[in-house]
């Protein structure tokens, strides 16, 4: 066969593949500017609390420290500028404006002329907190009387998707045979080789930013990124380096949905080097990679299958819980759409329903991970 074909059969020979096996490939943290200084955030030790205010002058005082920002700038980025309602329920700002929901969540950025004066001022940021109750599970998120994660909205439901054809109860009746399964799936990090990280880089003279970011979809960033400055795309551009791995996790969310999604090593190097003037690097640790980020949504499936004697399917009756974390999200929202859909394939069925809901609890907000699992 390989004499008969040009490429199959043939072993190929990988364009990348001399960089990487001799090193040479770059990645964000191998990358460098002169005056380029290092960012580090501060996260919330409570799972579900009121900010009640912020203190930076120390942090700011200390010698090598540049910048500090907190939700108030990520605030004023993201829908001040647009004139848009801050006490949204779906908003999550990346740094918290007026309470933290899940623990680690971030609540303030420092660029320093090095990494360990950014993490020595992380220490001397003073917040006040009003802790509030808090609820870890999707099921326990439910029960009356639970406490509200967002202010405005009547219960802990994120999103919902109900979808019904054909008659269910009937055809579950007429069944020879009826199953029912409850499946728990756990949540997954995509544990990526390379952690998330940014260089941001602003030219204070053309009004121009410039990402190196560890990131799947550098379209999608620019133009998410755009949308969240109130800025033209044009000033922006976004290059991708060699990435290490992103199983779906490197994503920015969907740059036409009104649902803005950024992770924090994205927008607190471009506030950061916005504000100074001056190249910011900021990666993020393994432990920052499982608490601020995304983790793939852990899922409660209860289905009930009805067969005829034959084995065909009959009907299909659905009811699915998602535990979606502290804040809404267009990719973990399309998560529970797609789910249906997988649910109806590869058999021809008549009778089908789903009910499918995203909760809210004080956990890390959930994501999409490979085949949005």
């Amino acid at each position: 066969m390989r004499d008969r074909y040009v490429t199959v059969g043939q072993s190929v020979r990988r364009v990348e593949g001399f960089e990487k096996v001799t090193g040479r490939s770059v990645y964000v943290d191998d990358i460098s500017f002169p005056d380029m200084l290092h960012a580090a955030i501060l996260k919330s030790p409570y799972a579900h609390a009121k900010i009640v205010n912020i203190d930076v002058s120390k942090a700011l005082k200390l010698p090598g420290v540049k910048a500090v920002i907190t939700g108030k700038d990520a605030a004023e980025a993201f829908f001040k500028r647009r004139g848009e309602d801050l006490d949204r329920w779906d908003r999550n700002c990346v740094l918290s404006v007026k309470k933290v929901r899940y623990v680690n969540e971030p609540v303030a950025a420092v660029a320093a002329v090095d990494k360990d004066i950014a993490l020595e001022a992380l220490d001397l940021i003073e917040v006040e907190y009003e802790e509030l109750p808090a609820v870890f599970s999707p099921e326990e998120a439910l029960k009356e009387g639970a406490p509200l994660l967002h202010e405005g909205k009547k219960d802990n439901v994120g999103t919902r998707f109900r979808h019904e054809f054909g008659d269910v109860a009937k055809g579950l009746e007429e069944a020879y045979y009826v199953r029912e399964d409850t499946y728990h799936i756990p949540p997954m990090a995509h544990v990526c080789m390379e952690p998330r990280g940014t260089v941001a880089k602003y030219d204070p003279v053309s009004g121009k930013l410039t990402l190196w970011s560890s990131h799947q979809a550098p379209f999608i960033l620019r133009a998410v990124l755009a949308r969240t400055l109130g800025w033209e795309e044009t000033r922006i551009r976004v290059i991708k380096p060699y990435v290490g791995s992103g199983f779906g996790g490197k994503m920015a969310g969907v740059a036409h949905l009104p649902i803005l999604e950024l992770f924090p090593n994205d927008i607190c190097a471009a506030l950061l080097a916005i504000k100074t003037g001056r190249p910011v690097k900021l990666v993020l640790t393994r432990e920052e990679e499982f608490t601020i980020t995304r983790l793939s949504q852990p899922m409660i499936i209860k289905l009930k299958t009805g067969v005829r004697k034959d084995g065909s399917i009959v009907a299909k009756d659905i009811d699915i819980l998602i535990d979606g974390g502290a804040y809404d999200s267009p990719i973990g929202a399309g998560v529970n759409y797609l789910s249906s859909i997988w649910l109806t394939l590869p058999y021809k069925q008549e009778n089908f329903r789903f009910d499918i809901k995203r909760v809210f609890t004080n956990k890390p907000i959930s994501g999409a991970l490979r085949g949005y699992a």
